[in-house]
C-alpha cells in the first residue's frame, strides 16, 4: 500500500507544479493568475524593455486633462477662462516580476531583401506578487503619514511628510486606504494632491532686495526672494520664469534669483510658476516628481529704484553743448528734455548753443 502511495505522489507533483507555473508564453497570457504583457524587439534587453512598459501602462495609467479657452458675451464681467493640460504616467514597483521569451519570428525589411529575427517576450507577475509590492507601498505611505501626524501633535511642520506619501501612492496601481483622525479616507492619493495644491495655493513671493550681481554687475541684477504665507521648511519650492529664461530653488523660505535684464520700470513685474519639492526626496521618486509636479501660477513686482541711476552730463563743443544722457540699469524706449516745464527735445543727445 505505501508503494502506491509513493507512484501516486511521483505523478501528482509534476502536474500541480505545471499548474502554478506556466511553461509557455500562451500559457502565461491565457493564466488567469498572472498579468501579463508581450512585445517585441529587435534584441531581447529591447523586447523585455517594450513588454514590460507595455504591461505598466496596462496596471496603472493616470492622465489629467483641462480645457483652455476663453469665452465672452460682450462684456468683461462674463469672460471665463479655462486651461489645457494633458500628462500620462505609469511608476510601479513590481516585485516579482518575470520574463519569458518566446520564439523569434523572421519578418522582411521593406527595404531590404535580407530576413530578419524579432525576439518576442511575455512580461507578467502573479498577482499574489503585485499584491505584496502594493502592501509594501501602502506600508511605506502609512509610515510617513504617521510621521506627520506625530510631528503636527508636537507643533512642528510635516508638510514634506505629505508630499512624499502622495509621491509614493504612484508606485502602486491599488488604491490606499487611511484614517486621518475619524475620518476614513478610501484613496489617499487625491485627498493628499488636494491638501498640497490648497498649501501651495497660499503661498506669495515676495522680492525683498534688488542688487546688482557680484560678479556681472553691468547686466545681470539678483532678487532676494522669500516665502511669505503657510510656508514648510522642510519643503523647497522651484520658480520658473519662462519669459526671462531664468529659474531659482528657494530653500528655507529664502532665494537668490539672478536674471538677466534691464528695468523699463521702478517697479517691474514677475510671472512663473513654482513648483513643490522636498529637500530629502528619496531617489526612486525623483522621476516621479517630475511627472506629476505639484505647481501653480504665481506673480510678484520688485522695486528697482535702488539700483536705477539717471543723469546727464553736458560736453562742450565750442559751438554748442551735447547733452548726453547717463542710465543705469534702465531700459529707455524715447528720450524727452524739458526745462521748465518746456519741451526742447526729443533727441538722444540733443544740441543747445
Amino acid at each position: 500500500m505505501k508503494r502506491i502511495l509513493i507512484v501516486i505522489l511521483v505523478l501528482v507533483l509534476p502536474l500541480v507544479s505545471f499548474a502554478q507555473a506556466p511553461r509557455t508564453c500562451t500559457e502565461i497570457q491565457a493564466s488567469a493568475d498572472y498579468y501579463s504583457a508581450r512585445a517585441q524587439g529587435k534584441t531581447e534587453k529591447e523586447a523585455q524593455s517594450n513588454a514590460r512598459s507595455l504591461l505598466v501602462q496596462q496596471l496603472s495609467s493616470l492622465v489629467t486633462s483641462r480645457t483652455d479657452m476663453k469665452i465672452s458675451a460682450g462684456n468683461e464681467n462674463s469672460e471665463q477662462q479655462f486651461y489645457n493640460l494633458s500628462k500620462t504616467i505609469s511608476n510601479l514597483r513590481l516585485d516579482g516580476l518575470k520574463y519569458k521569451t518566446c520564439k523569434a519570428e523572421e519578418k522582411k525589411k521593406k527595404k531590404k531583401a535580407e530576413d530578419v529575427l524579432t525576439t518576442s517576450v511575455v512580461c507578467y507577475i502573479s498577482k499574489e506578487d503585485l499584491s505584496k509590492s502594493a502592501n509594501e507601498v501602502r506600508k511605506t505611505v502609512t509610515d510617513y503619514l504617521q510621521l506627520f501626524t506625530q510631528k503636527q501633535d508636537l507643533g512642528l511642520d510635516g508638510l514634506s511628510d505629505l508630499y512624499i506619501a502622495y509621491l509614493y501612492t504612484y508606485l502602486t496601481p491599488l488604491a490606499i486606504q487611511h484614517n486621518f483622525g475619524t475620518d476614513t479616507v478610501q484613496n489617499v492619493r487625491p485627498y493628499l494632491e488636494t491638501r498640497l495644491r490648497s498649501h501651495l495655493s497660499d503661498i506669495e513671493l515676495v522680492c525683498t532686495k534688488v542688487e546688482e550681481h557680484p560678479q556681472y554687475p553691468d547686466d545681470q541684477l539678483r532678487l532676494t526672494l522669500k516665502v511669505k504665507g503657510e510656508s514648510a521648511t522642510d519643503l523647497t519650492y522651484t520658480l520658473d520664469c519662462t519669459a526671462l529664461n531664468a529659474s531659482t530653488e528657494i530653500s528655507e523660505g529664502i532665494s537668490q534669483f539672478d536674471i538677466l535684464m534691464q528695468p523699463s520700470t521702478i517697479v517691474e513685474n514677475f510671472s512663473g510658476s513654482l513648483t513643490m519639492g522636498a529637500i530629502a526626496l528619496p531617489e526612486e521618486l525623483k522621476n516621479i516628481q517630475e511627472a506629476v509636479a505639484v505647481s501653480r501660477d504665481i506673480a510678484f513686482s520688485a522695486d528697482m529704484a535702488s539700483i536705477i541711476s539717471v543723469d546727464f552730463s553736458i560736453i562742450d563743443k565750442e559751438e554748442y553743448w551735447e547733452l548726453v544722457p547717463e542710465t543705469r540699469h534702465l531700459s529707455i524706449s524715447a528720450f524727452e528734455w524739458s526745462t521748465n516745464g518746456k519741451r526742447i527735445s526729443s533727441e538722444q543727445r540733443p544740441k543747445d548753443s
